[in-house]
Parts: structure tokens; sequence; C-alpha cells
């Protein structure tokens, strides 16, 4: 094993080199979550000036981005499994900017359209990117630790973008010039572009591990698998098992892609619950990311600038907690018990969650940003747990796939799904002022569907996968 892998290191100390690298992979995340973001603060604001209605929105916060990530996050995976993941990167973020430019300057729903379907094609690569170079440079025993850093960035960049964007938007009225967007909100838009330039420049400090030939600690699931290989190439060569051990790697990296298929497909008992754990999750916070804000302003009849720091707080104090506890909670109760240990302490959680789903229908706004806090630690829990799960289970040769997978599924729940959703309840309750009932319905009904998925899923997993 190469030195200075983190494996190499043993036991759970990272090293300076190591930390280095998770936290730029955790704010390169950060700004990709703050790119997805950027529409939330200026929505209602585009919405008057456009004079669309709350199924137009919808449609571009959702199926607008969902239909693009979905189609590329495989493609995107599997890219990321085989090229440069740092070109990938920037390819990535390059998409990001050309699309937050569009965004600005669009007078029409088609050209908004095409803004965010370009983003839609872009995201991917970054939230896939991350995590799989992230996944090569820790160990399996502290991945949940790796998972929080990324995780807290992540949680970071939505915070961010409506702290920034309600700030923009109360405070560039009535500036024109030969470069500005036609509307305030578009300016808003092209300055939160302008950041993200400097994270391009960044990548130059990244070190894909499996660039520089550094090994990775296979996990439990992958042992078991060239111990599989290693008996089949016995079986077929009539060479001795030590023969075939020799040759199990080389075997697996030859591998086609429909071999990598049928081998994540024999792992479906474990990897399919942990993506319907992600999905009903989804449906609940997609909701809160596309309608929080709209929640704000027509019920409590608060400033844009009042509510970008209302729901940038709830999402970055939220998030950093939610991170931290869904990252200890992988690890700690992993080294304890395997993942099923994880999938009962996910449970609980997930109970949780569903008194505090209800967070749209009280009358004072502090009370409703105290629940809705709750609610997304509890959420944002158990999706950093799942996805930490995701790379302990999934060997490191198919984790771009899955990953893409996992990212298919988040871009057709979280934001295509929910954001329709909540719009046609509303829509079906009487109107636009329905958004707080509208929430409480989706959210309380996905949060009592996730707990039950969990708890269904829980003898799925074996009890002893951390063993030796």
């Amino acid at each position: 094993m190469a030195q200075g892998s983190p494996s190499a290191q043993g036991g759970t100390d990272w090293g300076h080199q190591v930390a280095f690298q998770i936290l730029l992979l955790a704010f390169i995340n950060m700004m990709g979550a703050f790119s997805r973001s950027m529409m939330g603060p200026v929505q209602e604001a585009m919405q008057r000036d456009l004079v669309f209605t709350d199924q137009q929105v919808a449609l571009l916060q959702g199926f607008a981005l969902a239909v693009p990530l979905a189609v590329m996050s495989v493609p995107a995976g599997i890219l990321i499994d085989r090229l440069s993941r740092v070109r990938l990167l920037l390819a990535g973020i390059i998409g990001m900017v050309v699309s937050t430019a569009i965004t600005a300057f669009s007078t029409t729903f088609a050209a908004l359209l095409v803004g965010r379907c370009l983003l839609g094609v872009a995201y991917p690569i970054i939230g896939i990117g991350v995590y799989a170079i992230s996944s090569d440079l820790a160990p399996e025993t502290t991945r949940g630790r790796s998972a929080t850093w990324l995780g807290v960035g992540e949680q970071c960049g939505a915070p961010l973008a409506f702290v920034l964007g309600g700030f923009l938007l109360v405070h560039t009225q009535g500036l024109r010039g030969p470069f500005v967007s036609p509307h305030p909100w578009g300016l808003s838009l092209l300055v939160m572009g302008a950041v993200l330039i400097p994270v391009a420049f960044s990548l130059k400090l990244l070190r894909d591990p499996r660039g520089q030939g550094v090994a990775h600690e296979p996990t439990a699931f992958e042992q078991d698998w060239t111990v599989e290989v290693a008996h089949a190439a016995s079986i077929a060569g009539g060479g001795t098992a030590t023969e075939a051990e020799r040759d199990a790697g080389a075997m697996a990296a030859e591998q086609s892609q429909g071999t990598i298929w049928a081998r994540l497909w024999a792992l479906r008992a474990t990897a399919i619950p942990l993506q319907f754990i992600r999905a009903t999750l989804f449906i609940a916070d997609g909701a809160v990311f596309v309608w929080g804000a709209p929640l704000f302003l027509r019920k409590f009849d608060l400033r844009a600038d009042e509510v970008g720091l209302i729901i940038g707080a709830i999402l970055m104090g939220g998030g950093i907690v939610a991170a931290k506890v869904g990252g200890t909670l992988v690890d700690v109760f992993y080294r304890r018990g395997g993942a099923r240990n994880v999938i009962v302490a996910m449970t609980g959680v997930a109970c949780l969650c569903v008194p505090f789903s209800l967070y749209a229908l009280p009358g004072n706004w502090l009370v409703t940003a105290v629940m809705l806090t709750i609610f997304l630690i509890a959420g944002i829990s158990i999706a950093t747990g799942a996805l930490s799960l995701i790379t302990i289970v999934i060997p490191s040769d198919m984790r771009g796939l899955n990953l893409g997978i996992s990212t298919v599924v988040g871009s057709l729940f979280f934001v295509g799904l929910s954001p329709l959703a909540v719009s046609f309840t509303s829509d079906f309750l009487g109107g636009p002022n329905q958004i707080d009932r509208a929430l409480a319905i989706v959210c309380c009904a996905a949060s009592m569907l996730n707990a039950l998925v969990l708890a269904l899923s829980i003898r799925n997993f074996p009890k002893n996968a951390a063993a030796p």
C-alpha cells in the first residue's frame, strides 16, 4: 500500500494533507450547493416581475433541474470512475457559471428554462465528484467523518446564497448599466455567479489520490468481492487459489460496464433501501428549500432581506449540526455493531422528524423557524448517514456509478417532485395563500413514509459489517 494514504496510516488519524484535501472538497461542495440555491432568495421577485404562476416557478426549481440531473447523473458517475476527476470538477464549475449568467439575463420562461437545465447538467459532476474523491482519501472507519465535512460544506452553500441574495436584492434596486441585468434579481444572480469563479482556481490545490496511485483500504464488502473473483478465477482457469488471488485485482480492473451493473445489482438488498430512504426524505427537504422562503414572505409579511437572514440562519445552523450528527452517528454505531445499528439509530431520528414536519402551521414566525430548524437537523442527519453508508457498502470501483444513481434519486424527488407536490396541493386547497397547509401535508406524509422505509429495511443490513 502506498505510503501517505489515509489507509496506510491506519486508525482514524487523517494527517494534515488529507485533512486539507477534505476541507477543500467541502469548500467545493459548498459552492456547488450555493449555485444550486441561487434562485431561492430571488424567486418571489422573479415571479412578480415576470408574472409567473406557482406551477411555473415549481417547474423552474423542479423539473428544469431534475430532468437533466436524472439524465446526466449516471453518465457523470461513470466518467468520474474512469476519467480525471479534477478536470471534470472544473467542467462542472464552468457550467454553473455559464448557467448563472444565462439565468440572470433571461426575460422569458423559455430562456430561464435553458439556464436551469444547464445547471442540472453541471451540478451532478460536483456532487458526485467530491464524494468519490473523499471516499478514496478516508479509510472505511472515518468515512462518516469525511461525509460530515462534505455535508457541512453543502449545508453552508444554501444559507450563503439566501443571505447574499436577499441582501443584494434589497440593495441593488435602480442600478443600471451596459452589462447589468434588466431586473434587480438578475443583478443579484450575476454577483453571486462571479463568486464561483475563484472556485475554479482552487482546483489547482486539489490532489486526486487515484491519479497519484494512492491505494485505499478495501471495505469488508470489497474484500468479499475480491474473494469471489479469486474463487471464480481459480475454477475457470484451473489455477491455485494463490494464483487467482494475484490476478483478482487485474480481473476487477478489466470488468465491462455490464459486469459492474451486475455486481451493483448483487448488492441490491442494501443499496436499494438506502436509495429509498434518501428518496422519501428528499420529498420533505426539497419542499423546504423551494417553498421555505415564500412561506415566510407570504404568511408573516417579512422583507426579502429579513427572510434571507432567517432562512440562511436556519439552513446554516441546522445544516452544520445535522451534518455533524449524521456523520458521527454512522462512525459510532458502525464501529459498535455494523450497518444494522446505524439503520436502527436513523429510524429513531426519522420518528423525531414527524411532529416537527408541521412547522408551517404555527402563527408565529419564530415558532415556525425553531420547528423548521429541528426538522432539518433530523432530516439532513438521516441523509448524511445514508450517504456515508453508501460509501461503505459500495466498493470503490462502483462508487461513482452508485453516487450517480443516488443523484438521480435526489433530482427526481428533492428537485423534481417535491416543489410540484407543494404547489399543486396549495392550488387544490385554495391558492398560493395555502402554502402553509400544503407544506404541512407534504412534509408530514413524506416524513412518516421515511420512518416506515427505515424500519422495514433494518433486517437487510448485517449486524457486524465492521467486524474484521
